[in-house]
């Protein structure tokens, strides 16, 4: 029995699982894998065919190799064997890695519900201890979570963490951190206390200290996998900055280790199947009942296969005529034959690539060529022409070439924190740069790539620049993955590439941003995984943003062409009403509550916002409005317009949207409107204005609103106002179309009804649909005692064949607006309805709170109409138009 955390050290990195489990697949594809000699047998030498397993002559022919690799995909969670047939069957999880899904998230959402006890951890020759009751990469990050643990060495998890952590309970938590500490100030006697309770009958205290590093350093390479973790100079792990919300969010899941009955029938097949569900689901109702794999079938997997196997070699982004006559060559079929299995199958193959590649960046020596190749690979694809030379003497490991217009050399570290030693550098100057120029007169500069390098590593590309008399750099597998991805989606020029290599220092993330926005000005590109489309995305900043009308538009807009998705994602949001800031993080981004900044907007610091690529800033309209005062710039909010111009001019997005400017005739002290519009041009925007009624744009309601487009001027273009497609009023959608197509369900939320007096129920019932309360037909017992000014919304009742008036969240008793054939106010479930919000959009709030949200909001449908033209308009994709009625050409000059 094992007395201490166990996993298959078979491979001991994760980075070969695909093509593991796919050559797995290949030959167990509805099989019996058990008792099989020759089946794992032929697996056995397929790894090997693979360069997976290392060639042996296998005298035994037992096969042992082949099965601990089963054990490997078993642990993971990957694969199961059905109670009744014995037959292998893939989990969730592993379908979901064949079908060519990112592999990091799915095998990082596997280690972390991996646990004791389970099926592997029961089987024979294996029989892990059954006092451990936990999940151990959970447990692992919980203490590198720990501020009083910080980081772990190998040393530390050997002889510490894998024996004394039995379980997840507090008590057993804080006796492992207490036991850490003290070994890191006494040193190995508290170890050989352990040992000597634990271990007397087993190895002596050499032989397990071994024993239990190498599974140690197992374990970290596994979380390594997951890019969660990163290794220190003195190879300590710690949790990656940028992954420690990741990491709280998996330790916050409220979940536990999951009860497993090995004496319960079916129970070891459940726990299998359970354990690889992958995330967004939560049971596997597959069934595989009398299926039969077809020749057909087959061919697939094993094209498809081959597929993924390259796709961890070299960046793929489009399958060429070459790569399917790679595919042909290696699996045997015609090319005929690899098309059509590849004709709807769209893996993220650059996410697989990436993977592979950041492993090959640590693994040393014993992937180095592999690593000098894929990154001569990633050269071809940022267009250069280029020689792998690392298998020479005395030569650099790749020769670049960009056509005639120049050359460099790039040599390749596969390790961590690498420091340019002597050696290194006089071979750099003496060698490979003399060398190189002597025979190219366009050689321009030289480059290192590693996983990582040493806090010195700017200063000796500066000093190794200043010798040889050429520029140079330095760059992470990460970061040239990166820069790559940017060029895939919209090359950058050879001349901004030639630039960037030659900044002699290490090169950084904000380098990549700076050269691909150069190149790419009109949005932030990524691959979409789904769709196998370049997504173009808008990262969206709001001020004022109230309930969030504007972000609700903007995330269910999306625009699709041919090879691109153009979509807007929020970012951030601010707005001083803490119940508008509630249901705009309910709503909008419940996952990301901190993306909503609620306060004043004079105490927001617009520096630390986050860049953006679109802004809203839809702030009050009550200093501009008709009911309103008019006091305009006077007034308290008509100042908060500059606000959203500090915004523009600070991080200049591509584009804005300007809504609730009121009606041009309201705003007082001369010209305020036009005051706006020209400091809108001058912060560099091409501006439209336009009058929308919101009502010829299907919003079934009369809403009158001044909305400003502004695209930046560099772009070159101005925004076109999309057609409003209901000019006749016999098309406008009605109050009662609104209501009751289709009727609210009596579950929905906000709806609670408002209990009136007597009298407001009799005066109602007389009101008729689409009359108010000063009609001269109402009794005199029923008439209100009203001096002054007679607002027409009093008691106003909505006419059902008719748009609702405008809704609004100002106004005392009697402007609530009121139902066309109940007497009663309307529901704020209703008032949403008018203002085209979905019924599943919850207002938090009590009801008061919640009718002002509502009336202060963008109505969603008539704000897409914009967004949508917006996003069409960058697509290239025409769309109907009408001119503006907002004349500015005389206002601009």
């Amino acid at each position: 029995m094992i007395n201490n955390w166990q996993i298959p050290r078979n491979k001991r990195k994760l980075h070969a699982v695909v093509d593991i489990l796919s050559l797995f697949v290949l030959h167990n594809l509805g099989e019996v894998w058990n008792g099989d000699l020759e089946r794992q047998l032929d697996f056995e030498a397929e790894l090997e065919r693979y360069g997976i397993k290392g060639e042996g002559q296998r005298r035994d022919r037992k096969a042992g190799g082949a099965r601990t690799y089963e054990a490997w995909l078993f642990n993971l969670g990957l694969i199961y064997e059905e109670t009744n047939t014995g037959i292998i069957r893939t989990t969730l999880a592993g379908e979901a890695l064949l079908s060519g899904h990112p592999p990091v998230p799915i095998i990082t959402n596997q280690l972390m519900k991996m646990q004791y006890p389970s099926p592997y951890s029961i089987r024979r020759n294996v029989e892990i201890n059954e006092r451990f009751q936990i999940r151990p990469f959970r447990f692992l990050i919980r203490l590198l979570r720990d501020s009083r643990i910080q980081k772990l060495s190998k040393q530390e998890i050997g002889r510490l963490v894998i024996t004394l952590g039995e379980n997840e309970t507090s008590s057993c938590y804080e006796h492992v951190v207490q036991c850490i500490l003290n070994y890191r100030k006494y040193g190995e006697v508290i170890f050989e206390e352990i040992h000597a309770k634990n271990y007397m009958n087993t190895r002596n205290l050499k032989e397990e200290v071994s024993y239990l590093e190498d599974i140690a350093n197992v374990f970290i390479n596994y979380l390594e996998y997951t890019q969660i973790i990163v290794r220190d100079i003195e190879r300590h792990v710690y949790i990656c900055p940028d992954k420690l919300d990741e990491v709280k969010t998996i330790l916050n899941d409220n979940s536990r280790v999951r009860p497993f009955d090995n004496e319960r029938l079916f129970g070891r097949e459940i726990f299998q199947r359970s354990y690889g569900v992958v995330l967004g689901q939560t049971k596997d109702n597959r069934n595989f009942y009398g299926q039969v794999i077809t020749d057909i079938q087959y061919r697939d997997r094993r094209i498809r296969s081959e597929l993924l196997h390259l796709a961890t070699r070299k960046p793929i982004m489009h399958l060429t005529a070459e790569l399917i006559e790679e595919i042909a060559i290696s699996t045997g079929y015609t090319q005929y034959e690899v098309e059509e299995a590849l004709e709807r199958f769209r893996p993220d193959t650059l996410s697989a690539f990436e993977t592979s590649y950041l492993n090959m960046a640590i693994n040393g020596r014993e992937q180095a060529v592999e690593f000098e190749v894929a990154t001569q690979n990633i050269f071809e694809q940022l267009g250069f022409k280029t020689e792998h030379t690392g298998n020479r003497p005395l030569y650099p490991d790749i020769f670049v070439k960009y056509q005639t217009y120049y050359s460099g050399i790039i040599d390749t570290k596969a390790s961590r924190q690498y420091s340019i030693s002597n050696d290194h550098r006089n071979r750099m100057i003496h060698n490979y740069i003399s060398m190189f120029q002597n025979q190219n007169n366009n050689m321009e500069f030289f480059m290192y790539v590693a996983d990582s390098f040493g806090n010195r590593i700017d200063d000796q590309i500066q000093s190794l620049a200043m010798e040889a008399g050429i520029n140079g750099c330095a760059i992470t597998a990460y970061n040239l993955i990166k820069l790559l991805q940017r060029h895939l989606l919209s090359p950058i020029p050879c001349q901004e590439l030639r630039e960037l290599f030659q900044v002699n220092r290490h090169i950084t993330v904000n380098d990549i941003d700076s050269v691909s926005s150069k190149s790419s000005a009109k949005y932030q590109v990524y691959m979409d995984n789904k769709s196998n489309k370049i997504k173009c995305l808008f990262r969206m900043g709001e001020l004022f943003c109230g309930v969030g009308g504007m972000s609700i538009a903007a995330k269910f807009t999306t625009i699709e062409t041919d090879k691109e998705v153009f979509k807007v994602e929020q970012v951030w949001a601010n707005d001083y009403n803490e119940a508008a800031c509630a249901t705009f993080r309910h709503n909008i981004c419940p996952d990301r509550p901190k993306s909503v900044i609620c306060g004043d907007v004079h105490e927001l610091d617009i520096t630390k916002l986050e860049k953006i690529d679109a802004l809203s800033f839809g702030f009050p309209c009550k200093d501009y409005s008709i009911v309103g005062e008019s006091k305009g710039l006077k007034g308290e909010y008509g100042p908060l317009y500059s606000y959203g111009m500090k915004v523009l001019k600070f991080h200049q997005p591509k584009w804005f949207i300007a809504e609730s400017l009121g009606v041009r005739a309201s705003a007082k002290e001369g010209q305020v409107f036009d005051k706006i519009l020209r400091e809108m041009d001058e912060v560099g925007y091409n501006i439209t204005p336009h009058l929308y009624k919101f009502e010829e744009y299907g919003v079934p309601q009369v809403r009158h609103r001044i909305i400003v487009v502004g695209i930046r001027k560099d772009l070159g273009w101005t925004f076109q106002v999309p057609r409003a497609p209901l000019k006749d009023p016999s098309m406008w959608r009605t109050a009662r179309q609104a209501l009751e197509d289709p009727p609210i369900p009596t579950y929905a939320l906000n709806q609670e009804i408002t209990k009136h007096n007597e009298k407001i129920v009799e005066m109602l019932s007389i009101i008729k649909p689409g009359d108010n309360a000063w009609a001269d037909y109402i009794p005199e017992h029923l008439r209100l005692n009203v001096k002054g000014a007679k607002l027409s919304n009093i008691y106003k009742r909505l006419h059902p064949d008719l748009p609702s008036y405008t809704v609004t969240g100002s106004g005392g008793g009697g402007t609530h607006m009121y139902h066309y054939s109940e007497p009663r106010a309307l529901t704020n479930r209703e008032r949403a309805r008018l203002q085209t919000f979905p019924d599943w959009y919850q207002f938090l709030g009590g009801k008061e709170i919640v009718r002002r949200q509502i009336g202060m909001a963008v109505p969603p449908e008539g704000a897409k109409v914009i967004i949508e033209a917006i996003l069409n308009s960058f697509a290239g994709i025409p769309y109907e138009t009408e001119p503006s009625n907002i004349i500015i050409d005389n206002l601009l000059g």
